[in-house]
């Protein structure tokens, strides 16, 4: 979604495009839950927040040069292993909530 809007392809100024494209690809989010694999709408919303947050706070990484790279400069390298980090330090602090936790009887 965002590498249209960095190009200029569409021709709109980039708060104009960005907001159609999102309004766009709404619909087809939701349209998407009905599949078992896409039915956590929340999450995608949280893709997409994630994503244009580093790419607009972060300096020099809304390019079609950084988009298309395979460094830390791709948004989609970055969000995916910070995504996949969070998760593992997720379950980490889960095993060790039952580790300081046990579990009482009832």
């Amino acid at each position: 979604m965002a590498y249209p809007i960095a190009t200029g392809i569409t021709g709109l100024s980039i708060p104009i495009a960005a907001g159609g494209l999102i309004a766009i690809a709404t619909p087809i989010i939701i349209l998407a839950s009905k599949l078992d694999l896409l039915s956590v709408v929340p999450a995608t919303f949280y893709g997409f927040a994630s994503s244009f947050a580093f790419l607009v706070q972060t300096p020099g990484k809304f390019d079609p040069i950084a988009m298309t790279s395979s460094s830390l400069d791709n948004v989609l390298i970055v969000v995916t292993l910070s995504s996949i980090v969070g998760a593992l330090l997720g379950v980490a602090h889960s095993g060790l909530a039952g580790i300081l936790m046990p579990k009482q009887k009832a």
